[in-house]
């Protein structure tokens, strides 16, 4: 029993490991075939390098599509946990769920899947394959140099988010070849580009309440970081999933980011302190009336949004209505999207295989019986903070639960 295994990503390697554990039998090999010198490439960039690898809040609604609710059952966060420190990890969660390794290195993460591996597992690098033709009930997987026949064939190649946007020609040909459709695909918990000037900006890391304006409007909370021409950070990574699930479906040309800079307080009490610091401090610069609240370069950039006059001008000299403009700027922040700049920044693409191809009870595909799609490579995209990386390994972990089904173990 030969089982190829198409992509050496978390998905992919999960798979491997599930089966070789699990199998009684000792005449099953299994290849994981992988088109980079070394498998695990972009697991070693989630979280930023320290290995963001699940979340204790993972569920369904985190989500794209309720297709991973029987992934997800048969492989909880428990699991996760149980699977990793079994092999000798230790795991910490911080203050949002978020799950690391207590090295916060995802190198720990990848040594503790590869020593996993047992004799029935090959790593057969730098192959690229791109096409599979299927002969009764086997496969043959045919790539550069490469022709072999296979029982099963597992197709986990991700997508070209991460690894400096690689080209996704490998993907789309492949799959092609098996007669599945793949819809568009837009990149995601990546940065937002915007039309305004905000390179002054640059650097700066605040906490807000951000919402992104479309036909519908998405609310998040976190901390966003201003770029050059983007904001970025954790709640803009959030956005970004909205956003792009909206441009594969729909051509959108104007859309809207709002950020309320002191979500902590509502505008009547924002009012309130800019009305202390008048009495309080009437003859300071009017340029100064909001420097205790924010960095220097923020509270300029939020006063000239406001459009009020505040040169050579004390605080005391602010009337009402320029009061109220600073805080419905402070409040209420807006940028424009730049719906023609697209990131090659990023960390999943939203699209994949069409899910109505694919057995969610299994993973199989309903086009050929022997072959089945795992991970990223699936129409399937979650929420920031480890949301995709579970489901990742789920996805493996369900794939080798129904193959080792079908042949009897």
């Amino acid at each position: 029993m030969k089982i190829a295994i198409i992509g050496g990503g978390a998905s992919g390697l999960f798979c491997a490991i599930q089966l070789s554990n699990l199998l009684k039998k000792s005449n099953i090999s299994i290849d994981i075939i992988e088109k980079g010198n070394k498998v695990g490439k972009k697991l070693l960039l989630t979280g930023n390098g320290k290995g963001n690898i699940s979340n204790k809040f993972v569920g369904f609604e985190k989500y794209n599509d309720a297709f991973v609710s029987n992934a997800l059952d048969l492989f909880t966060y428990n699991d996760l946990i149980a699977f990793f420190e079994s092999k000798g990890v230790l795991l910490f969660n911080d203050e949002e769920g978020r799950v690391y390794p207590r090295s916060e290195t995802s190198n720990t993460i990848l040594d503790a899947l590869r020593a996993s591996y047992n004799n029935s597992i090959n790593e057969v690098l730098e192959t690229n394959i791109d096409k599979l033709s299927f002969e009764n009930n086997l496969i043959r997987v045919i790539g550069n140099n490469f022709n072999k026949v296979y029982d099963y064939v597992v197709v986990t190649t991700g997508s070209k988010a991460g690894l400096n946007n690689v080209s996704s020609k490998y993907n789309l040909d492949l799959i092609s070849s098996t007669g599945h459709k793949i819809t568009k695909m837009y990149p995601a918990l990546s940065p937002i580009y915007v039309k305004e000037n905000i390179a002054s900006l640059r650097g700066i890391r605040t906490k807000v309440k951000a919402s992104l304006k479309l036909d519908d409007s998405y609310e998040v909370e976190g901390e966003v970081l201003f770029k050059d021409d983007s904001l970025s950070g954790i709640c803009m990574f959030e956005l970004s999933t909205f956003y792009a699930r909206n441009m594969i479906n729909k051509e959108v040309k104007t859309a809207k980011v709002y950020l309320d800079l002191l979500k902590e307080f509502n505008e009547q009490e924002v009012y309130s302190k800019l009305i202390d610091i008048q009495n309080n401090l009437g003859n300071m610069q009017a340029s100064l009336i909001i420097n205790g609240f924010f960095p220097k370069m923020l509270a300029k950039y939020i006063l000239d949004y406001s459009n009020v006059n505040i040169k050579d001008r004390r605080v005391k000299d602010l009337n009402d209505h320029e009061l109220n403009s600073v805080v419905k700027a402070i409040k209420n922040l807006e940028f424009n999207v730049n719906t023609n700049k697209v990131s090659t920044n990023c960390q999943i693409m939203v699209g994949g295989v069409n899910l109505k191809e694919v057995d969610s009870f299994t993973l199989q595909s309903k086009l050929h019986p022997n072959l089945y799609f795992g991970g990223e490579v699936l129409n399937i995209d979650g929420q920031c903070g480890g949301f995709n990386l579970h489901f990742a390994f789920a996805s493996g972990n369900l794939i080798a639960h129904s193959i080792l089904k079908r042949i009897g173990e």
